[in-house]
């Protein structure tokens, strides 16, 4: 957890969680009036969602969420009075990279039902979630996903669905979300909301000898 002042000077950084497996994509929000995170783990093998006891440093687990297998990147909201929650398969590295499934339930902490059309989607430049989805008006899902036709995590896209109670799974994937042409990166992976802030997680390639060592054990595992 990183804390900022109001001229987003960092004043403080501690650890908020730690599980024995890899915990990434900490989607953190609101609801019920209790703060709550819904991190990846699927090397756990299940989807577990965190209540906060004492923001933003102590959380405990208020339950499993089993679904179609674990989930990558879990991105949940609330629309027409239920939950819903966009996540990415983890069978293999392509459906990881590719495949945007959706699941339903009538409360947060669950039952959830994984759509009976999944995956939804197919499309390494924008089936996997990456970052806050933004509901319009007229009841559309506006949700940024990521663009990993070139390399994982090298862009950042906005797929267009209707309003996922309609019954129409039809979706538009937009342009590409470019940055600053005096940032030098090499992708952008997410793009969240806090407040009157928006964070995008960005990556930078900076070849070292103990890089070369994490591509290559890579490349043997592939």
């Amino acid at each position: 957890c990183l804390v900022f002042d109001a001229a987003l000077n960092l004043v403080d950084r501690r650890p908020a969680l730690r599980a024995p497996w890899h915990l990434s994509y900490p989607f953190v929000f609101e609801a019920e009036g209790e703060t709550w995170m819904l991190p990846e783990a699927w090397r756990s093998g299940t989807l577990t969602l965190y209540r906060a006891t004492a923001f933003p440093f102590a959380w405990e687990p208020a339950a499993a969420l089993p679904l179609d297998g674990p989930a990558i990147d879990p991105t949940p909201f609330f629309q027409d009075g239920r939950w819903w929650l966009f996540y990415t398969g983890a069978r293999d590295e392509a459906t990881r990279q590719s495949e945007l499934r959706l699941a339903t339930a009538d409360h947060l902490l669950g039952p959830w039902t994984p759509h009976p059309a999944n995956p939804i989607r197919r499309d390494r430049s924008g089936g996997r979630p990456a970052g806050t989805p933004l509901l319009r008006e007229d009841g559309s899902v506006w949700l940024p996903v990521q663009d990993c036709a070139r390399t994982y995590g090298g862009g950042i896209r906005m797929l267009h669905l209707p309003a996922c109670g309609s019954g129409s799974l039809s979706s538009t994937l937009g342009a590409p979300l470019s940055a600053p042409s005096d940032v030098r990166i090499d992708g952008m992976h997410t793009l969240s909301a806090c407040g009157a802030v928006s964070l995008i997680d960005v990556k930078r390639i900076e070849r070292s000898g103990r890089g070369l060592m994490i591509d290559l054990a890579r490349l043997m595992k592939s």
